[in-house]
């Protein structure tokens, strides 16, 4: 399995167009419940906020990495987005987001999925890489070079 195993070009947002975090946090969430991965964005948004407020999902690199755990899914999904100008995340400045919707009932693939983003952070190419793709098609295709541990999980 690999990152892009979690997502789609549906679920891509090359060009966020929301300035702040709470915008940008209702942009993706409308994305996943557009797709159908979300029931209703409105309150898996607050839900995300709501974590946000205890502890920033910001980790580096300009990348974020907002979730929240809803019921009815069969597995995790993320949408992602980016800007060119960066938005103030907490105490950081963020260009890329990964907003995870997380199956309340499933632990070993949201496992797999958050292991492969914290090794995101291990390589100092992918942040410039995900803001030099051209579109959703080459984005996902990093997604793709980004293997999970989803295998050695079960």
């Amino acid at each position: 399995m690999n990152l892009a195993d979690f997502t789609d070009a549906s679920l891509v947002v090359p060009e966020l167009q929301a300035d702040e975090v709470a915008g940008v946090v209702a942009e993706l969430a409308g994305v996943l419940e557009r797709a159908g991965h979300v029931r209703d964005a409105k309150a898996f948004g607050q839900e995300v906020l709501r974590r946000e407020a205890v502890a920033s999902a910001a980790w580096g690199w300009q990348m974020a990495f907002p979730h929240a755990h809803i019921d009815g899914l069969s597995q995790p999904r993320f949408a992602f987005g980016r800007r060119v100008e960066p938005v103030a995340w907490g105490d950081r400045q963020v260009r890329s987001v990964f907003l995870i919707a997380v199956p309340a009932d499933q632990t070993v693939p949201y496992l797999a999925l958050i292991s492969a983003l914290a090794r995101m952070n291990c390589d100092a190419t992918l942040p410039h890489r995900l803001l030099a793709a051209g579109d959703r098609h080459d984005l996902l295709d990093i997604f793709r070079q980004i293997p999970t541990s989803a295998s050695r999980l079960r």
